[in-house]
């Protein structure tokens, strides 16, 4: 009794520390390879190893070895596993399910589609916000270099003084033509009433 008892445990801790680990991808492109790798356990302590998809079994050795799908097609896609029968005093055992899912052509173009799509939004955002920051870098420049060049103790002049050039002479300058030619008439007028009072004496 005590030396069964040993027995299941010792079997127990080899279990645990032996445990079956399926290496398979996850998912490939239709025309790959799929290679399907059984690891955990050593060929003195089996009796075969098998393969199994969606429960059904695939392919069986007598020995640890890998099973090769040569060219993989849609239906291939599944839940794949391995499994070993354990020779004595070894348990037979079963590893973890890998999903592999087998794409088409169509699922591949689609990818490059959407990836070609993410790309391209990715730059034209990029662009966009360097163009966005060399504006603003620009427009501060220019703003420092008509700041700093603009002489000092000087002020912008009025544009309203510009409204008043014209090539009409004002009328300060027209002025004294017209004192003159008053001054004119009134001496033209004074001579005029000398020589009548004069002819009038004689």
């Amino acid at each position: 009794m005590l030396l069964w008892s040993l027995l299941v445990i010792f079997a127990a801790v080899t279990e645990q520390a032996d445990s079956l680990t399926l290496v398979a991808p996850s998912s490939v492109f239709e025309g790959d390879s799929i290679v399907l790798k059984c690891r955990g356990e050593q060929n003195w302590k089996i009796q075969k190893m098998a393969y199994h998809k969606d429960n059904k079994e695939l392919s069986v050795f007598k020995k640890v070895s890998d099973f090769l799908i040569q060219s993989a097609v849609l239906s291939d896609s599944g839940n794949y596993f391995c499994s070993t029968k354990g020779k004595l005093f070894s348990w037979d055992k079963n590893s973890n399910i890998v999903k592999i899912k087998v794409q088409g052509p169509d699922d591949y173009r689609r990818d490059l589609m959407t990836s070609g799509v993410l790309w391209g939004l990715f730059g034209v955002l990029g662009f966009t916000n360097v163009a966005l920051l060399l504006y603003a870098l620009f427009h501060k420049i220019s703003g420092e270099s008509s700041a700093t060049n603009e002489p000092r103790g000087t002020s912008r002049s009025n544009p309203q003084e510009f409204t008043y050039s014209s090539p009409t002479p004002d009328m300060e300058e027209l002025q004294p033509v017209y004192v003159n030619a008053n001054i004119r008439t009134l001496l033209e007028k004074k001579d005029s009433q000398v020589i009548y009072s004069s002819v009038k004496k004689s």
